[in-house]
This record gives structure tokens, sequence and C-alpha cells, in this order.
């Protein structure tokens, strides 16, 4: 693939999916300039497709379309600003090095430049197919009215997010087991699910909200890196309400992890499933984290602020054996405890 680009092209026009936000304009030209290529808007025409097609492939150009004709003609390095909702993308091309969405170049300019700076074809599909999002959370009967309140809130999140991403299914884990259950063995029961080599299963606490954009993010994010598995922050907020994603960049993340993305065949669950680690207790997330290496950096996850309960008794022998199986799992891999990822 082309390194060094003498220029850029940038065409969002169109009928149906033309991109209209100046913020969107403003990101791309702005990580143009910090990268020192120089670029050229491109306009449509009425010339034919013959002069469309020679001017989307000029040699030692970078190509930054949306999901238009243009970007079909195009067998040239490229980058795919496409809409939100995942299930309207285009298939993306061997020559296509990134996908973006508004949400994820306005969240983080610095991942549209890296995008560029690694300059590596985005993975391709299995087969046309289409994979499923599949969210996976373990569902347990509460008498707590803010408990009840806030699972409440996040299944309302993830009906939202369904109509964004029609290929994303929840899977409700009901432990048959007595006593609290392992997220590992969650973790395996939604595994069996899966189908579809480039299914993704997005493991998550019960109270954890996601913006209607979260799927269509991670997926795309997994994909421009080539990686199996992902983790993402959350932001705690106050209010009982539907968040948006524009809202949630104006807050700081969270220390802790509360969700997790993986490939059917991502290789860390290797590290993962062997290891017994009970939910909602201590550091069972931090594992599961530094293990998989890879954090998104937009916030797409949201939670009401509350009390843990397993801060209540430290020493209470879930948080016991979480605390000293982590320990025996980690001991070869130097960490900081206090950010949750490797050193």
């Amino acid at each position: 693939m082309q390194t060094n680009y003498k220029k850029a092209i940038i065409f969002l026009d169109g009928i149906n999916c033309k991109i209209k936000s100046p913020e969107v304009m403003e990101a791309i030209v702005y990580s143009l300039k910090c990268l020192k290529i120089p670029y050229e808007i491109y306009s449509e025409h009425k010339n034919g497709f013959n002069v469309l097609k020679n001017d989307m492939n000029q040699d030692g150009v970078l190509y930054i379309l949306n999901d238009s004709a243009a970007y079909h003609m195009c067998e040239k390095p490229n980058i795919l600003m496409t809409r939100s909702p995942i299930w309207v993308q285009s298939t993306v091309k061997p020559n296509t090095i990134g996908v973006f969405t508004r949400e994820m170049l306005l969240g983080h300019h610095a991942e549209f430049i890296a995008c560029i700076a690694r300059n590596t074809p985005v993975v391709q599909p299995s087969d046309l197919m289409a994979p499923h999002n599949y969210i996976l959370v373990n569902d347990y009967e509460s008498d707590d009215l803010d408990t009840v309140a806030r699972n409440g809130l996040a299944a309302i999140s993830w009906r939202i997010m369904s109509a964004k991403d029609i290929h994303a299914k929840v899977l409700f884990q009901k432990s048959e087991e007595p006593g609290l259950p392992k997220v590992n063995d969650i973790l395996k029961e939604g595994l069996e699910v899966m189908e579809h080599p480039d299914d993704i299963i997005i493991f998550i606490n019960r109270d954890i909200c996601m913006v209607p954009e979260a799927t269509t993010m991670i997926r795309n994010y997994m994909e421009n890196y080539g990686i199996d598995a992902v983790s993402a922050r959350r932001v705690d907020v106050e209010e009982y309400k539907m968040h948006t994603f524009d809202e949630l960049q104006k807050k700081p993340p969270f220390a802790g992890i509360d969700l997790f993305a993986f490939k059917r065949n991502a290789l860390v669950l290797e590290d993962i499933l062997p290891v017994d680690l009970y939910i909602g207790k201590y550091f069972w997330d931090t594992y599961w984290n530094v293990m998989i290496d890879h954090e998104l950096p937009y916030n797409i996850i949201y939670h009401i602020n509350h009390n843990s309960e397993w801060k209540e008794d430290l020493h209470n022998k879930h948080n016991v054996h979480n605390k000293r199986t982590v320990h025996e799992n980690l001991t070869h891999i130097p960490f900081d405890y206090n950010n949750s990822k490797r050193i």
C-alpha cells in the first residue's frame, strides 16, 4: 500500500449518502494537516462515470470517501466514511485502510490520524452473510428498587441500539447452578451461540447502558486494527435518562472496565476461559482487561453511579478467591493496578 501520499481527495457528496456535517469535514482536514498531507475537496459533476472513475484512481492519492459510487469505483487506498447503522454499510474492499463513522471521527481525532499513518487494509469479511453482535449479560433478579431501575434503563438503551444495528441480539444468561456465577462460565455459554466466523460477543454487566452507535464503533475499531478482542471503560452518570454519544465525550471515563468484546476465535480466550472468577466481585475485570490489552478510545457505555456491593466486604470468600486467582495468573505480567492495564 502507498505510504507517502502526494495528496488526499475528499469526496463526501452523493444523493443518498451525502455527509453534510461541517464538523466531519473540519476533523478530516485537521487530521490531514497534522500529517502534512495536501488535500482537495472533490465536487459532484455531470461529466460521466468514466471521468469519475479516472479521478478516483490517481496514483499517490489517498481517498476519503462516503459510501457512494465513487467508493465502489476507487481501487486506490481509501478511508470509508459511513453512517452509524452498521447494516447499511457497504462491504469493505481490500484497498480500504479504515472505516469511520461521524462519532468515531469526532470522538477521537488521533484514531483517524493513526489509521492513515498505519496504512493497513481493514479486516476483510469472511463471507457476505451478515455477522451478529451479541450482547451477553448475566440476568439476575433483585428486590432492590435502585438495582431494578438501573437494569431497566440499561435494557431500554439496548432496545434503542437495536434500531441502529438490526443484527444485534441480547443473550440473557441465567445460571442454573446455585451460588454466584463465574464470568468465564457465562462467557462459555455465550460463545456456544456464535456461528458466523465474524460474530462478535460483547460481555457487559447487567446495569450497563450502551449508546445507539456502540456496536458499530466496536466492530469498526476491531476491524480497522485487525484485533479480535477489545475492552471499554464506562462513564458514571447521575441522571436516569438516555445519554447520547456526544454527551458522554464530555465526561471522564471511570477507572473500571465494564465491556469486553471478542471475536469467536479470539486468541485471548485461551487465557480467560480456564480462569474461574466470580462476577460482581473484586478484580475479575482487571484480569480480563490486562489479558486483552486493547482498550476502545471512545466513551460508548455508561452507568448510573451507585455504591458497589463488592466494596462492602473485601474479605468475603468470593473477593478473596478473585484476588488470589488474579494474583496467581498475573505474577508474570507487570501491570498498573490503579489503571488496570499492562505497564
